[in-house]
């Protein structure tokens, strides 16, 4: 459920609030065997998701948006949902800079993930992902364009998962 709307001319919302029942859902914990491995565990999870997102708009070739999402999970077995952010923001813009070319930059944050590892019992969680971003599209028409995405442009080394580094 939700409620979205329009404050003025130039501003738009949505908030809203969803709870859904996962059976079988899967988490992925460092293998008890060897760390540098996953294995998945499954268990039955309830997910609970609060969302904010606002958009303003400058004109009709530039706006700029923020959202927040907060993620609650309640799992049968498992202590944790492993792996499972608790936390995503992104604040972006978008621009039409010609009548064809789109360039959209956007801050993401990722945080809240809880890791295991099973060979050592240990729990940690780890250090947020921040990245910024940038999409750049040629429109060729009102069906077809060309995209070209560059994901992490300031090059942080960060962990999505445990052990694992990730340069996307």
């Amino acid at each position: 459920g939700g409620v979205n709307g329009k404050l003025g001319d130039r501003i738009s919302t949505n908030l809203g609030f969803s709870a859904s029942g996962v059976d079988n859902m899967p988490f992925f914990v460092n293998g008890q065997s060897d760390s540098s491995r996953f294995d998945i565990l499954y268990d039955n999870t309830s997910v609970f998701k609060f969302f904010a997102n606002l958009e303003y708009s400058f004109f009709e070739k530039a706006s700029v948006h923020a959202g927040a999402t907060f993620y609650g999970y309640d799992t049968d077995v498992l202590a944790e949902a492993w792996h499972k952010p608790t936390f995503t923001f992104e604040l972006g813009s978008k621009f039409n800079v010609y009548e064809k070319i789109l360039i959209a930059p956007s801050f993401n944050i990722l945080s809240g993930i809880e890791a295991l590892n099973l060979q050592t019992g240990a729990s940690s969680t780890l250090d947020p992902i921040i990245q910024l971003n940038l999409q750049a599209k040629y429109i060729l028409s009102e069906r077809a364009g060309i995209y070209v995405n560059f994901n992490n442009i300031i090059g942080e080394n960060y962990q999505r998962y445990l052990n694992y580094q990730d340069f996307r």
